[in-house]
């Protein structure tokens, strides 16, 4: 499942420490410069107020924002990676490290829902966070998501 929409292109590594609103454009901004994305004002106003209704940050470091929109084509992964974290108003307040931003179109939705419940599993399992603080590489870090995918897949 996750090996068709994650990409090492999509792992940024080292981002730097800032309000929520400013990490989001910027991952959306480099996902403009990549050409995934049409109009990245509008999809950081839109993801900025989905963050105002209810945080996306949750637990253990991470965070997962997430929209539909027209502009983008497919299913998307996209993965921050913040050094130390930043505070994200996660729900257990504890820094955010992993952001892991996922956009599809709105005929998407029920592939979507499944991809977050598959993220979060594997955000959770045991080891992860751990992995993925002393990864280096984007592939790295892409290569943990899909491999822990290709495992729950096959239980």
């Amino acid at each position: 499942m996750l090996d068709a929409i994650i990409s090492p292109r999509r792992v940024f590594l080292g981002l730097e420490a800032r309000p929520k609103p400013e990490l989001l454009a910027d991952l959306v901004g480099r996902l403009a410069e990549l050409g995934e994305v049409r109009d990245p004002d509008r999809l950081t106003r839109l993801l900025v107020k989905r963050e105002e209704l209810i945080t996306t940050g949750v637990k253990n470091g991470f965070a997962f924002p997430h929209a539909f929109s027209p502009q983008i084509d497919t299913l998307i992964l996209t993965i921050g990676v913040i050094p130390g974290g930043t505070d994200y108003q996660s729900l257990d307040g504890n820094p955010t490290e992993f952001i892991l931003l996922l956009l599809g179109p709105p005929s998407h939705q029920d592939v979507h829902l499944r991809v977050l419940a598959r993220l979060s599993r594997i955000a959770t399992g045991q080891g992860t966070l751990e992995e993925l603080r002393s990864s280096v590489l984007p592939e790295a870090v892409a290569a943990l998501f899909t491999e822990s995918d290709k495992r729950l897949a096959a239980k």
